[in-house]
C-alpha cells in the first residue's frame, strides 16, 4: 500500500479501508503479527492483507521464532521484549495499531517514521537489532516528512501513546481527518 493517490480524499480512504480491515482482524480476535505496506492489497471489495504467515489467535498461539516483524514498524514494548529475549513474542491489537499507524506513515511518506541519521554512530549502520534496541528504549527522533501533515500528526500522536492509551484500529478511523490530509 502506497498513498500516492493525487486526491486527498481517495488516500484518506485508502487509509480508512486499511484501519477498518484491520479493525474487524482484531475484532475476530486476530492479530496480523507483521503489518507493513506491501501486506495490504487495496482490491474492489476492500483490503486483502496477506502475507499472513505470523498471524495469531486466542486458540493460535504466535510461534516461538517470531522476530516481530520489520524492525521500522514494531511498537517499543514488542521491540523490547524480542531484544530482552521473550518467546513467543505475543503481538497485541495495541502494537498492532502501533504497527498500523507507522505503516501508514511509510506508506503516505515512503520514509520510516523514525530519524536514523541520528542514531549513527561509530559502531556503523543502524541494524535490525540496534533498531528494536533504540525503538524499544525511545532513542530515535521521529523523521519529519511535508506530505499530509494533518494525518501525520494522528499517526504522530498514535504511536506516542502509551499502549494502554493507544487507539484500536477502529477508533484510529475516526481520527484520520477529513479533508486535506
Amino acid at each position: 500500500m502506497r498513498i500516492t493517490h493525487q486526491g486527498t480524499q481517495e488516500a484518506r480512504d485508502a487509509a480508512v479501508d486499511l484501519c477498518l480491515a484491520v479493525g474487524d482482524l482484531h475484532r475476530q480476535g486476530w492479530v496480523h503479527g507483521d503489518l507493513q505496506p506491501d501486506h495490504a492489497i487495496h482490491t474492489k471489495t476492500g483490503v486483502q492483507l496477506i502475507d499472513c504467515t505470523w498471524a495469531a489467535s486466542p486458540t493460535l498461539t504466535p510461534s516461538a521464532t517470531f522476530q516481530g516483524g520489520l524492525p521500522h514498524l514494531l511498537a517499543p514494548e514488542l521491540a523490547a521484549e524480542i531484544e530482552a529475549g521473550h518467546r513467543p513474542v505475543k503481538v497485541t491489537p495495541a502494537a498492532e495499531t502501533y504497527t498500523l499507524a507507522a505503516t501508514l506513515w511509510r506508506a503516505g511518506t515512503d520514509r520510516w517514521p523514525f530519524d536514523y541519521t541520528a542514531a549513527v554512530n561509530a559502531d556503523g549502520p543502524v541494524t535490525g537489532p540496534s533498531a528494536r534496541q533504540l525503538i524499544a528504549d525511545g532513542q530515535l527522533p521521529p523523521a519529519l516528512a511535508p506530505q499530509w501533515p494533518a494525518l501525520l500528526s494522528v499517526l504522530r500522536a498514535t504511536m506516542a501513546a502509551f499502549p494502554e492509551e493507544r487507539p484500536s484500529a477502529h477508533d484510529l478511523v475516526l481520527l484520520i481527518p477529513d479533508g486535506s490530509l
